[in-house]
Protein backbone atom coordinates (compact mmCIF):
# COMPACT_ATOMS: atom_id res chain seq x y z
CA UNK A 1 0.00 0.00 0.00
CA UNK A 2 2.02 3.35 -1.08
CA UNK A 3 2.29 5.79 2.13
CA UNK A 4 0.47 8.85 1.87
CA UNK A 5 0.25 12.15 3.69
CA UNK A 6 -2.62 14.78 3.07
CA UNK A 7 -1.79 17.72 1.82
CA UNK A 8 -5.08 20.14 3.39
CA UNK A 9 -8.05 19.12 5.28
CA UNK A 10 -11.72 19.27 3.54
CA UNK A 11 -13.91 21.22 6.06
CA UNK A 12 -17.58 20.96 5.50
CA UNK A 13 -19.15 24.25 3.99
CA UNK A 14 -23.18 25.25 3.70
CA UNK A 15 -24.41 24.74 0.14
CA UNK A 16 -25.49 27.37 -2.09
CA UNK A 17 -28.63 24.84 -3.18
CA UNK A 18 -31.19 22.21 -1.52
CA UNK A 19 -28.83 19.51 -0.37
CA UNK A 20 -28.48 16.56 -2.71
CA UNK A 21 -26.15 13.52 -2.44
CA UNK A 22 -22.38 13.94 -1.65
CA UNK A 23 -20.48 13.04 -4.55
CA UNK A 24 -17.11 12.80 -4.59
CA UNK A 25 -14.89 13.65 -7.34
CA UNK A 26 -11.66 11.38 -7.53
CA UNK A 27 -8.94 12.92 -9.08
CA UNK A 28 -5.55 11.30 -9.98
CA UNK A 29 -2.48 13.95 -10.60
CA UNK A 30 0.71 13.15 -12.41
CA UNK A 31 2.75 16.05 -13.52
CA UNK A 32 -0.58 17.85 -14.09
CA UNK A 33 0.63 21.62 -13.41
CA UNK A 34 -0.18 22.75 -16.44
CA UNK A 35 -4.02 21.47 -16.41
CA UNK A 36 -5.38 20.85 -12.93
CA UNK A 37 -6.56 24.13 -11.87
CA UNK A 38 -9.12 23.98 -15.11
CA UNK A 39 -10.52 20.72 -14.01
CA UNK A 40 -10.68 22.23 -10.46
CA UNK A 41 -12.23 24.82 -11.62
CA UNK A 42 -14.95 22.97 -14.06
CA UNK A 43 -15.87 21.25 -10.80
CA UNK A 44 -16.35 24.33 -8.83
CA UNK A 45 -18.31 25.45 -11.68
CA UNK A 46 -21.14 22.52 -11.01
CA UNK A 47 -24.02 23.52 -10.41
CA UNK A 48 -24.64 20.50 -8.38
CA UNK A 49 -22.89 22.03 -5.52
CA UNK A 50 -22.94 18.87 -2.89
CA UNK A 51 -19.35 17.77 -3.69
CA UNK A 52 -15.83 17.02 -2.31
CA UNK A 53 -12.91 16.87 -4.70
CA UNK A 54 -9.94 14.17 -3.29
CA UNK A 55 -7.05 15.39 -5.59
CA UNK A 56 -4.73 12.08 -5.49
CA UNK A 57 -0.35 13.24 -6.51
CA UNK A 58 0.73 10.49 -7.63
CA UNK A 59 4.34 11.86 -6.73
CA UNK A 60 4.52 14.37 -8.91
CA UNK A 61 7.99 16.63 -9.72
CA UNK A 62 6.52 19.53 -10.91
CA UNK A 63 4.19 22.27 -9.20
CA UNK A 64 0.96 20.38 -9.48
CA UNK A 65 0.09 20.16 -5.36
CA UNK A 66 0.97 23.93 -5.58
CA UNK A 67 -1.85 24.88 -8.43
CA UNK A 68 -4.18 22.92 -6.47
CA UNK A 69 -3.05 24.44 -2.88
CA UNK A 70 -3.69 27.79 -4.59
CA UNK A 71 -7.19 27.09 -4.95
CA UNK A 72 -9.03 28.21 -1.87
CA UNK A 73 -12.34 26.19 -1.77
CA UNK A 74 -12.44 23.64 1.46
CA UNK A 75 -14.27 21.18 -0.46
CA UNK A 76 -10.93 20.04 -2.15
CA UNK A 77 -8.10 18.12 -0.67
CA UNK A 78 -5.19 16.15 -1.42
CA UNK A 79 -2.97 13.19 -0.92
CA UNK A 80 0.17 12.34 -1.61
CA UNK A 81 2.34 9.79 -2.37
CA UNK A 82 5.16 9.38 -2.32
CA UNK A 83 6.02 6.85 -4.77
CA UNK A 84 4.22 7.09 -8.05
CA UNK A 85 1.36 4.52 -8.54
CA UNK A 86 -0.10 4.72 -11.95
CA UNK A 87 -3.68 6.10 -12.30
CA UNK A 88 -5.22 3.29 -11.28
CA UNK A 89 -3.93 2.73 -7.85
CA UNK A 90 -3.77 6.48 -7.20
CA UNK A 91 -8.24 6.43 -7.94
CA UNK A 92 -8.12 3.73 -5.17
CA UNK A 93 -6.84 5.57 -2.59
CA UNK A 94 -9.11 8.59 -3.62
CA UNK A 95 -11.75 5.85 -3.23
CA UNK A 96 -10.84 4.53 0.28
CA UNK A 97 -10.70 8.14 1.16
CA UNK A 98 -14.26 9.51 0.08
CA UNK A 99 -17.66 10.06 1.81
CA UNK A 100 -20.09 10.60 -0.67
CA UNK A 101 -22.65 7.86 -2.01
CA UNK A 102 -21.50 8.65 -5.40
CA UNK A 103 -18.15 8.64 -6.93
CA UNK A 104 -17.24 10.52 -9.98
CA UNK A 105 -14.08 10.49 -11.83
CA UNK A 106 -12.31 13.32 -13.37
CA UNK A 107 -8.78 13.59 -15.03
CA UNK A 108 -6.31 16.11 -14.16
CA UNK A 109 -6.16 17.41 -18.40
CA UNK A 110 -10.28 17.13 -18.70
CA UNK A 111 -12.79 18.99 -18.00
CA UNK A 112 -16.68 19.29 -16.97
CA UNK A 113 -19.59 21.50 -17.95
CA UNK A 114 -21.66 22.81 -15.19
CA UNK A 115 -24.83 20.30 -15.24
CA UNK A 116 -22.45 17.21 -15.74
CA UNK A 117 -22.91 16.48 -11.90
CA UNK A 118 -26.39 17.57 -11.55
CA UNK A 119 -27.54 15.34 -14.71
CA UNK A 120 -26.21 12.20 -13.20
CA UNK A 121 -27.62 12.28 -9.85
CA UNK A 122 -30.71 12.78 -10.85
CA UNK A 123 -30.38 9.08 -12.78
CA UNK A 124 -29.07 7.48 -9.86
CA UNK A 125 -31.39 9.34 -7.65
CA UNK A 126 -34.60 7.59 -9.70
CA UNK A 127 -32.92 4.37 -10.08
CA UNK A 128 -32.05 2.16 -7.27
CA UNK A 129 -30.22 -0.53 -9.41
CA UNK A 130 -28.04 2.03 -11.43
CA UNK A 131 -24.87 1.16 -11.29
CA UNK A 132 -23.33 3.59 -13.82
CA UNK A 133 -23.80 6.71 -15.15
CA UNK A 134 -22.07 8.12 -18.57
CA UNK A 135 -21.89 10.91 -20.97
CA UNK A 136 -20.55 11.96 -24.26
CA UNK A 137 -17.43 13.85 -24.10
CA UNK A 138 -16.34 16.49 -26.50
CA UNK A 139 -12.65 15.78 -27.84
CA UNK A 140 -10.09 18.50 -28.21
CA UNK A 141 -7.27 18.93 -29.36
CA UNK A 142 -3.97 19.77 -27.89
CA UNK A 143 -3.60 22.57 -30.39
CA UNK A 144 -7.97 23.81 -29.10
CA UNK A 145 -9.29 21.80 -32.24
CA UNK A 146 -12.55 20.20 -31.68
CA UNK A 147 -12.54 16.51 -32.72
CA UNK A 148 -15.23 14.05 -32.63
CA UNK A 149 -17.10 12.71 -29.56
CA UNK A 150 -16.12 9.39 -27.71
CA UNK A 151 -18.89 7.99 -28.65
CA UNK A 152 -17.80 8.12 -32.11
CA UNK A 153 -16.21 4.84 -31.91
CA UNK A 154 -18.94 2.49 -30.40
CA UNK A 155 -22.71 4.09 -29.72
CA UNK A 156 -23.61 3.49 -26.34
CA UNK A 157 -25.74 0.15 -25.53
CA UNK A 158 -28.22 0.99 -21.88
CA UNK A 159 -28.89 -1.57 -19.55
CA UNK A 160 -28.54 -4.49 -17.69
CA UNK A 161 -26.43 -6.12 -20.39
CA UNK A 162 -24.07 -3.00 -21.60
CA UNK A 163 -21.24 -4.97 -20.20
CA UNK A 164 -21.20 -7.32 -23.19
CA UNK A 165 -21.24 -3.94 -25.09
CA UNK A 166 -18.17 -3.16 -23.27
CA UNK A 167 -16.51 -6.13 -23.23
CA UNK A 168 -16.34 -5.90 -27.14
CA UNK A 169 -15.89 -1.95 -27.48
CA UNK A 170 -15.75 0.65 -24.60
CA UNK A 171 -18.14 3.67 -24.93
CA UNK A 172 -17.30 4.86 -21.54
CA UNK A 173 -14.71 7.87 -21.04
CA UNK A 174 -12.99 7.87 -17.49
CA UNK A 175 -13.74 11.35 -16.84
CA UNK A 176 -17.53 10.76 -17.77
CA UNK A 177 -18.63 7.93 -15.23
CA UNK A 178 -20.14 8.00 -11.92
CA UNK A 179 -20.97 5.15 -9.36
CA UNK A 180 -21.83 4.26 -6.14
CA UNK A 181 -19.57 4.04 -3.99
CA UNK A 182 -20.65 0.98 -2.12
CA UNK A 183 -20.82 -0.80 -5.51
CA UNK A 184 -17.05 0.61 -6.47
CA UNK A 185 -15.96 -1.00 -2.90
CA UNK A 186 -18.13 -4.49 -3.20
CA UNK A 187 -16.04 -4.48 -6.95
CA UNK A 188 -12.76 -3.95 -5.91
CA UNK A 189 -12.08 -0.62 -7.36
CA UNK A 190 -9.28 -0.82 -10.21
CA UNK A 191 -6.88 -3.70 -10.96
CA UNK A 192 -3.76 -1.97 -9.53
CA UNK A 193 -2.17 -4.96 -12.17
CA UNK A 194 -2.86 -2.99 -15.03
CA UNK A 195 -0.67 -0.54 -16.69
CA UNK A 196 -3.43 0.20 -19.12
CA UNK A 197 -6.93 -0.79 -20.14
CA UNK A 198 -8.02 -0.42 -15.92
CA UNK A 199 -10.96 1.76 -16.68
CA UNK A 200 -12.22 -0.52 -19.07
CA UNK A 201 -12.14 -3.39 -16.79
CA UNK A 202 -13.56 -1.92 -14.24
CA UNK A 203 -16.51 -0.34 -15.83
CA UNK A 204 -17.18 -4.30 -17.20
CA UNK A 205 -17.49 -5.00 -13.77
CA UNK A 206 -19.94 -2.23 -12.87
CA UNK A 207 -22.26 -2.68 -15.70
CA UNK A 208 -21.95 -6.73 -14.78
CA UNK A 209 -23.27 -5.40 -11.34
CA UNK A 210 -26.24 -3.68 -12.23
CA UNK A 211 -27.94 -1.12 -15.21
CA UNK A 212 -25.71 0.99 -17.38
CA UNK A 213 -27.36 4.86 -18.10
CA UNK A 214 -26.01 7.03 -20.64
CA UNK A 215 -26.67 10.54 -21.52
CA UNK A 216 -26.52 11.37 -25.20
CA UNK A 217 -25.26 15.02 -24.26
CA UNK A 218 -21.54 15.91 -24.32
CA UNK A 219 -21.21 16.73 -20.40
CA UNK A 220 -17.45 17.26 -20.59
CA UNK A 221 -14.34 18.27 -22.53
CA UNK A 222 -11.75 15.19 -23.12
CA UNK A 223 -8.55 16.95 -23.98
CA UNK A 224 -6.28 14.64 -26.79
CA UNK A 225 -2.89 14.43 -26.56
CA UNK A 226 -1.33 12.71 -29.87
CA UNK A 227 1.81 11.13 -27.21
CA UNK A 228 -1.27 8.82 -25.61
CA UNK A 229 -1.34 7.00 -28.65
CA UNK A 230 2.65 6.14 -28.96
CA UNK A 231 3.86 3.30 -30.82
CA UNK A 232 5.00 1.75 -27.41
CA UNK A 233 2.02 2.69 -25.52
CA UNK A 234 -0.31 1.02 -28.24
CA UNK A 235 1.75 -1.96 -28.05
CA UNK A 236 1.50 -1.97 -24.35
CA UNK A 237 -2.64 -1.14 -24.23
CA UNK A 238 -3.20 -3.71 -27.01
CA UNK A 239 -1.80 -6.76 -25.19
CA UNK A 240 -2.90 -5.58 -21.49
CA UNK A 241 -6.96 -4.59 -22.69
CA UNK A 242 -6.70 -8.44 -24.80
CA UNK A 243 -5.51 -10.51 -21.67
CA UNK A 244 -7.80 -8.32 -19.75
CA UNK A 245 -11.07 -9.03 -21.96
CA UNK A 246 -9.58 -12.84 -22.27
CA UNK A 247 -9.72 -12.94 -18.37
CA UNK A 248 -13.24 -11.95 -18.19
CA UNK A 249 -14.27 -14.47 -20.74
CA UNK A 250 -12.90 -17.52 -19.04
CA UNK A 251 -14.61 -15.79 -16.00
CA UNK A 252 -18.02 -15.76 -17.50
CA UNK A 253 -18.38 -19.41 -18.06
CA UNK A 254 -21.54 -20.33 -19.91
CA UNK A 255 -23.12 -16.75 -19.43
CA UNK A 256 -22.04 -15.64 -23.13
CA UNK A 257 -22.18 -18.04 -26.37
CA UNK A 258 -19.51 -19.21 -28.50
CA UNK A 259 -20.77 -16.62 -31.30
CA UNK A 260 -20.86 -13.89 -28.87
CA UNK A 261 -17.17 -14.63 -27.75
CA UNK A 262 -16.08 -14.81 -31.46
CA UNK A 263 -17.68 -11.65 -31.53
CA UNK A 264 -16.28 -9.41 -28.66
CA UNK A 265 -12.72 -10.73 -29.83
CA UNK A 266 -12.92 -10.23 -33.71
CA UNK A 267 -14.04 -6.73 -32.68
CA UNK A 268 -11.32 -6.34 -29.91
CA UNK A 269 -8.70 -7.10 -32.43
CA UNK A 270 -10.21 -5.11 -35.47
CA UNK A 271 -10.02 -1.93 -33.35
CA UNK A 272 -6.64 -2.54 -31.40
CA UNK A 273 -5.06 -3.27 -34.39
CA UNK A 274 -6.23 -0.66 -36.28
CA UNK A 275 -4.88 1.59 -33.35
CA UNK A 276 -1.73 0.04 -33.52
CA UNK A 277 -1.08 0.36 -37.34
CA UNK A 278 -1.59 3.97 -36.89
CA UNK A 279 0.75 4.28 -34.07
CA UNK A 280 3.48 3.24 -35.99
CA UNK A 281 3.31 -0.61 -35.07
CA UNK A 282 2.32 -2.01 -38.78
CA UNK A 283 3.60 -5.53 -38.31
CA UNK A 284 1.46 -5.96 -34.86
CA UNK A 285 -1.64 -4.59 -35.73
CA UNK A 286 -1.94 -6.22 -39.28
CA UNK A 287 -1.44 -9.61 -36.84
CA UNK A 288 -4.20 -8.00 -35.05
CA UNK A 289 -6.77 -7.41 -37.85
CA UNK A 290 -5.78 -10.82 -39.53
CA UNK A 291 -6.99 -12.27 -35.90
CA UNK A 292 -10.25 -10.67 -36.35
CA UNK A 293 -10.97 -11.99 -39.94
CA UNK A 294 -10.16 -15.26 -38.47
CA UNK A 295 -13.11 -15.25 -35.53
CA UNK A 296 -15.38 -13.63 -38.20
CA UNK A 297 -15.02 -10.31 -37.64
CA UNK A 298 -15.53 -8.63 -41.19
CA UNK A 299 -13.26 -10.86 -42.82
CA UNK A 300 -12.96 -9.64 -46.28
CA UNK A 301 -12.43 -6.05 -45.34
CA UNK A 302 -9.90 -6.61 -42.68
CA UNK A 303 -8.19 -8.94 -44.72
CA UNK A 304 -7.89 -6.55 -47.84
CA UNK A 305 -6.98 -3.39 -45.27
CA UNK A 306 -4.04 -5.34 -44.25
CA UNK A 307 -1.82 -4.64 -47.70
CA UNK A 308 -3.74 -1.40 -47.78
CA UNK A 309 -2.30 -0.16 -44.46
CA UNK A 310 0.47 -1.65 -44.23
CA UNK A 311 1.62 -0.03 -48.13
CA UNK A 312 0.38 3.85 -46.87
CA UNK A 313 1.41 4.00 -43.52
CA UNK A 314 -1.00 5.17 -40.85
CA UNK A 315 -5.03 5.66 -41.74
CA UNK A 316 -7.73 6.46 -39.74
CA UNK A 317 -8.30 5.13 -36.39
CA UNK A 318 -11.61 3.30 -35.80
Amino acid sequence: MPSARSAFAVQTVAPSVPAGPLVSVVMPMFNAALTVSRALDSVRAQTHTEWEAICVDDASTDATVARVAAIDDPRIRVIRLDVSVGPGAARNVGIAAAKGALVAFLDADDEWLPDKLLRQVALFEADAGLALAVSDMRVTTVDGRDGTSVYTRQTPVPGAEAWKTLLASSFVATSAAMTRRTLLESVGGFDPKLVTGEDQDLFIRLAMAGRVQALPEALGIYHWMPHSYSTGHAARQAADVIAMVRAHLRRLGDRLSPTERRAILGRRFERLGANLMDSGARFRGAWLLLRAAAVGRRPLRNLAAVPRRLVRGAGTRR
